[in-house]
């Protein structure tokens, strides 16, 4: 017998798992976002299973399936605050965020700068590498106080270079301190 099927509570458990890929996009990307989207779904069917197709009122099995999707649910939406160690990935992942969102806005408008990608990976720390190549050492020097006026993510320590100059054939590879010496990023 194929269960009745509710429009609300259809609608409920999509807003659900809309709000969980939301959230799991937001604090840790989107590998997490699917997966809190395929949590919050399966949650929302084991309590709809044990509240409609249900025939017999069985307190212990509602009581069990309601404290199962209210873990599930609190642990998704409020895992920052649950653990530590989430919250640590989340703000490194925002960072990462930020950080790139950054690096485009110097490099996208800039004609000169259309062969320089950057990428960041946010480990323990942010690490960004700028590759590529530019026509002289003026749009380096311009790219990198660039980087340093408009880029405030980027901490010095972690800046790698691996970019060509075309004028002079030069490579720089390797990090930011070791090339250009210490420089306060401030």
């Amino acid at each position: 017998m194929i269960p009745k099927r509710n429009p609300l509570l259809i609608a409920i458990g999509l807003f659900l798992c809309i709000a969980a890929f939301l959230r799991g996009q937001y604090l840790l990307g989107t590998s997490a976002a699917v997966t809190f989207c395929l949590l919050v779904a399966a949650s929302t069917f084991v309590a709809y299973r044990v509240f409609i197709t249900n025939r017999r009122h069985n307190i212990a099995r509602r009581t069990i399936a309601s404290l199962f999707a209210t873990t599930v649910f609190a642990v998704l939406f409020f895992s920052p605050s649950v653990s530590p160690g989430i919250a640590s990935l989340s703000r490194r992942h925002r960072t990462q965020i930020r950080a790139e969102t950054q690096l485009l806005n110097v490099l996208t408008p800039d004609s000169r700068f259309a062969d320089v990608r950057a990428t960041c990976d946010a480990k323990k720390a942010l690490f960004v590498t700028i590759h590529g190549r530019v026509e002289s050492d003026t749009d380096l020097m311009e790219l990198r106080a660039q980087l340093i006026a408009e880029c405030p993510d980027i901490e010095p320590a972690f800046l790698y270079w691996r970019l060509s100059v075309n004028d002079s054939n030069e490579l720089y590879d390797g990090r930011d301190s070791d090339i250009f010496g210490e420089v306060n990023m401030q």
